[in-house]
């Protein structure tokens, strides 16, 4: 049996930092939204258990989310791993965009399908948070409010008619440093329930007025604001970072208007919203 699974990236709309766990986890509020960039990973029976991916540069081991998926999946489901995982990278990492997240919620949802839905859909998400907080976002997607350390999911109505223009800069942004700065900074605080009035109106001026970002505030990089004031320049919305970066994204009303602007700005591309993550091929 093989499968094939393309899984989505997100954005965050809006993010704020509330507070710390006394086990170092992070608790955030946050408005999550699918688009359409996605990895590609297939799944296949094999006699033991291999992974391939091709970006040589990422591990093979269990820092690999989707390898981690899948011995948690078996790990929970009392059985020894004999699949063969490939996986196609498209979204780019280290840009807050969930590209691991969306590994590992798409191996999850494979290793189901292989094994004949072993595992209930709790216990899928139970074991999604036990890889990563946002991968039972990345699991579930759409567009969502999501709280707690992630596994606290309100799907949310549909952004929809809209594009998104995503520029990555050529450096990451190292997510514990980024909640450092959070924690040694007071006064920070994003509107998200502005932002969630604004997705029930369906009003895309009202959710480009509040989108935001905690991280955007402390990490104050210089290429960030110059992005944004290009995107702004290029007709956006509004423009911030998506999680705790590197990347950038402005809000456009329409397509046309998105890949208008991004012929004048350097490194960016065009991302729509969907209303689900994992796409079964």
């Amino acid at each position: 049996m093989k499968v094939e699974i393309e899984a989505s990236a997100k954005l965050n709309l809006s993010l704020n930092i509330e507070g710390k766990r006394e086990d170092g986890y992070h608790l955030i509020s946050s408005v999550f939204q699918s688009v359409d960039m996605k990895n590609i990973l297939t799944c296949e029976e094999h006699s033991d258990f291999l992974f391939v991916c091709d970006d040589k540069s990422l591990p093979t081991d269990e820092r690999n989310t989707a390898v981690r998926a899948v011995m948690k999946f078996c790990e929970k489901a009392k059985i020894k791993p004999k699949v063969k995982v490939t996986l196609s990278k498209k979204v780019p990492y280290g840009a807050g965009m969930g590209s691991a997240s969306s590994d590992a919620a798409a191996a999850l949802k494979a290793m189901s399908i292989i094994y004949h839905n072993l595992l209930s859909e709790e216990e899928i998400i139970d074991t999604a948070l036990s890889v990563g907080a946002d991968v039972p976002f990345a699991y579930m997607g759409g567009t969502s409010f999501v709280e707690g350390i992630g596994e606290k999911i309100t799907p949310l109505k549909a952004v929809e008619s809209c594009s998104f223009l995503v520029v990555k800069p050529f450096y990451s942004v190292s997510t514990g440093y980024a909640y450092a700065l959070v924690d040694n900074t007071e006064g920070i605080r994003t509107d998200n329930e502005a932002m969630l009035r604004a997705i029930e109106e369906g009003s895309l001026r009202k959710i480009g007025e509040n989108m935001d970002n905690a991280f955007y505030h402390v990490l104050n990089y210089s290429q960030n604001e110059a992005i944004k004031k290009k995107m702004l320049e290029q007709g956006a919305l509004n423009a911030t970072l998506t999680g705790s970066g590197s990347a950038v994204f402005g809000l456009f009303e329409d397509e046309q208007r998105a890949a208008y602007a991004a012929k004048a700005i350097e490194n960016s591309f065009v991302v729509r919203p969907v209303q689900k993550s994992l796409f079964i091929k």
